[in-house]
């Protein structure tokens, strides 16, 4: 039997997507009303534009303002007239949201539009070619050398994916980047004959998004109790991931189910508590604020050894892991604090901030490792992709009419 697994299910009028191993949680996904909107391609108005921001205020439905960099703009599509150099008001333009509102802030969209696949990312604006920093030297060259020989007159950009490092065939990579162009194309194409407020392009359910991003190894089974996501991830698989239609699974038993065989309702309430045990008896104290996130590492009933430095030094490293766990887990973005046992050795300091930048690198989701500080605490930032856990958990259930 499998202990890597990808679960998706309803729980309490969600859509609840989760990466299991060894009955550990790893990852939640709670799809909300709101959710699944990032990446949605429309057709906006600019309401106002503000030259002292370099900005402008456009409309992706009525009365629904977002925030356009001017500074970003490269060769933006309008459906209005021809491009000059300018956009002015009342022009309808072609953007793809790029971020969820927060709190008084609006949404952001950007005129440099990507589609994302497994293995690249297409992108509008920019015709160079990036890599993923986590691909090898050797594989950058051959995937390089493949690229200018398949696609060596490509007029727009592309971001090759850590996922790359997978394959043995690239014809697959060069399948997929020709699929995203295509798919880009028909963006500009249909545009023009849409009219203003216009979704031209909805993205994927989360759950979906999250089956393609995550890398090979991650998950042995997909498992889902509900049809009608059974059905959609086939489709997906079949048309964009056939080589992992086996790991397919539909749970079918009626007497136990999906969320009570792996105790979903207390893996997600462990996710949202303040205390996290260690193995060790320590423990972690996980604080929210409105600027940041503090986290304490506290000895607990960890039994000393007799050096007490030796036994706060690997303390501090076995919480060095899970709070590498944690960050992803519930999403925690922005500036984190972390407040590790004090030690008096100067060596050990500087190993437990290495060691937590090695096993921060593994994060999907870019985190950097700032420093320590006078007092002993180490400053980490995580950018904001999606909200967090909690706030997903604390949103409105989803309309499955919308999925």
């Amino acid at each position: 039997m499998t202990d890597k697994k990808y679960i998706i299910t309803n729980y309490q009028g969600r859509i609840i997507s989760c990466l299991m191993s060894h009955n550990r949680l790893l990852s939640v996904n709670a799809q909300t009303a709101y959710g699944g909107d990032i990446g949605n391609i429309y057709i906006a108005k600019a309401k106002n534009v503000v030259k002292n921001l370099n900005a402008a205020f456009v409309e992706i439905a009525d009365g629904e303002l977002c925030y356009l960099s001017l500074e970003e703009c490269q060769n933006p599509y309008l459906t209005n007239r021809d491009y000059d150099g300018r956009i002015l008001q009342q022009d309808e333009i072609v953007v793809q949201l790029s971020k969820e509102p927060v709190k008084t802030k609006e949404a952001v969209v950007t005129t440099n539009l990507s589609f994302s696949g497994k293995y690249a990312v297409v992108t509008v604006g920019d015709s160079r070619i990036g890599y993923s920093n986590k691909l090898t030297k050797r594989v950058k060259e051959e995937v390089k050398t493949y690229l200018s020989k398949h696609l060596p007159d490509f007029p727009y950009g592309v971001v090759i994916r850590t996922n790359v490092s997978e394959l043995t065939d690239y014809d697959i990579l060069i399948q997929e980047i020709l699929t995203l162009k295509q798919r880009c194309d028909r963006i500009f194409t249909i545009a023009k004959t849409r009219t203003c407020f216009s979704v031209l392009e909805q993205v994927l359910p989360n759950y979906l998004l999250q089956m393609r991003d995550m890398y090979v190894d991650m998950y042995d089974q997909i498992v889902t109790d509900d049809k009608e996501i059974y059905d959609q991830a086939k489709n997906y698989l079949l048309q964009y991931q056939p080589e992992d239609i086996g790991k397919l699974v539909f749970y079918e038993d009626t007497i136990l189910p999906l969320t009570k065989l792996y105790a979903l309702e207390s893996k997600l309430n462990e996710a949202l508590s303040k205390h996290v045990w260690l193995k060790s008896g320590g423990y972690l104290v996980i604080e929210p604020t409105e600027a940041l996130t503090v986290i304490d590492v506290n000895s607990g009933k960890c039994t000393m050894k007799k050096n007490k430095e030796d036994t706060f030094f690997l303390l501090n490293k076995e919480a060095a892991d899970e709070i590498a766990l944690q960050l992803k887990l519930r999403n925690i973005s922005g500036i984190v604090i972390i407040d590790f046992i004090n030690m008096k050795e100067e060596e050990h300091k500087r190993q437990i901030v290495s060691y937590l930048t090695s096993v921060l690198k593994k994060d999907s989701i870019r985190t950097s490792v700032v420093g320590m500080t006078p007092l002993g605490l180490v400053e980490v930032t995580r950018k904001k992709v999606n909200k967090t856990l909690a706030e997903q958990l604390q949103a409105e259930p989803v309309n499955r009419q919308s999925v």
